[in-house]
């Protein structure tokens, strides 16, 4: 992952690894586990606004993907597995999610991938982490997808601090 920071308040974070596995994932299954941001949010207030996000996919695959935004680490996110995350443990730290369906993807062709970007997304975000201003991020299927390749997606984010 990289962090390029576009003003003092505006975050990019690129190449945010996936970490699935190369397997058939059945619908409402995590797509490797719960990913950590670090530095995401400022000190000062620990909130800010996801503004894009941009899913790449080596495979060329158009997977529909719901990607969950949570304030602290939560368990029970394993790749390729039930989520476990108990209602008291969502409800303390889930902040949101963004949907990336397959309309959303384009195919760039079998050897160079494929790409989704939303644009505007304008979810209000807070992390409850005064140390490294840390969010987390899970990436969901919404549906049953199979995927030909070990680490094959990759997450971007554009970041507004408060």
């Amino acid at each position: 992952m990289s962090r390029v920071e576009i003003s003092s308040k505006v975050r990019f974070f690129s190449n945010i690894q996936i970490a699935n596995t190369n397997s058939t994932y059945a619908a409402i299954r995590p797509l490797g586990g719960l990913i950590s941001i670090p530095g995401a949010l400022r000190l000062v207030n620990r909130t800010g606004m996801v503004s894009s996000i941009t899913l790449t996919d080596s495979t060329n695959g158009t997977p529909p993907i719901v990607l969950m935004f949570f304030r602290a680490s939560v368990t029970g996110i394993t790749d390729n597995t039930a989520i476990t995350t108990s209602a008291a443990n969502m409800q303390a730290n889930f902040v949101g999610f963004v949907d990336i369906n397959k309309s959303d993807w384009i195919q760039l062709g079998a050897t160079s991938g494929s790409v989704a970007t939303i644009n505007n997304v304008g979810l209000n975000i807070e992390c409850s982490d005064n140390i490294n201003q840390t969010i987390y991020v899970a990436a969901i299927t919404n549906a049953a997808y199979s995927i030909s390749a070990a680490n094959a997606l990759k997450l971007s984010l554009a970041i507004i601090q408060d």
